[in-house]
């Protein structure tokens, strides 16, 4: 049988199965016959990405040293906190790639690769689906580190007020008392005419209510 073989039903390569499903004697196997590393699935996926998906470093470095690539690995190692992987995989990482791992950093409250990924130049101007800046996601999820990560890295006072727009209407305090220490107007007017404080109010955040009540 041919090392690049796939599943009849779904197309997956026979390395990329047997990674995925941690099969490590068949992997080390279909290596030595030659299976083709970069091979993916329908879902795209090759054999890297599940490397890093399973935190395996050991078969992460040897599949590298053979060549194997895969797209979405930078985001991958992020979302799951794989921070050796990050700093492997920062040498080669494009500007896009930078910036889709923040905002996933963001979404994952992955502190250490925010920092990382914003030393090796992500920048702060990083949206994510909907268009909304990287701060204001990280605030939105209530990720306080990755939040000090980008304010250190001095990002649009705009984006720091609609992060606190947002951080006081899920509740966020230690996010809201940061990004108005680092310059928010806590009395910023949306374009929809709301403020934070109204905002709060309106979801019943009394913590948030209370510190802005004060703070106007």
């Amino acid at each position: 049988m041919s090392p690049d073989a796939c599943d009849a039903d779904r197309g997956t390569p026979a390395v990329v199965y047997a990674v995925a499903r941690r099969k490590k004697p068949i992997v080390e196997l279909l290596m030595k016959r030659g299976a083709n590393l970069n091979a993916s699935g329908k879902s795209g996926h090759t054999a890297l990405y599940w490397a890093v998906m399973h935190g395996d470093a050991g078969l992460f470095a040897k599949l590298r040293e053979k060549g194997a690539k895969g797209r979405g690995l930078l985001l991958a190692a992020t979302r799951e906190g794989r921070t050796a992987m990050v700093t492997t995989l920062l040498e080669k990482a494009t500007k896009a790639e930078l910036a889709q791992a923040l905002v996933g950093a963001a979404h994952r409250e992955r502190t250490r690769e925010a920092e990382l990924l914003l030393a090796a130049g992500a920048g702060t101007s990083a949206t994510d689906r909907d268009g909304d800046p990287v701060l204001v996601t990280a605030a939105f999820r209530g990720a306080a580190g990755v939040v000090a990560a980008i304010l250190d890295a001095r990002p649009k006072v705009a984006d720091k007020e609609r992060a606190l727009l947002e951080a006081a209407g899920e509740g966020h305090l230690d996010i809201v008392k940061r990004l108005a220490r680092a310059g928010a107007n806590p009395a910023w007017v949306s374009p929809q005419g709301n403020t934070a404080l109204a905002v709060a109010r309106r979801k019943k955040r009394a913590a948030v209510v209370e510190w802005l009540s004060r703070a106007k």
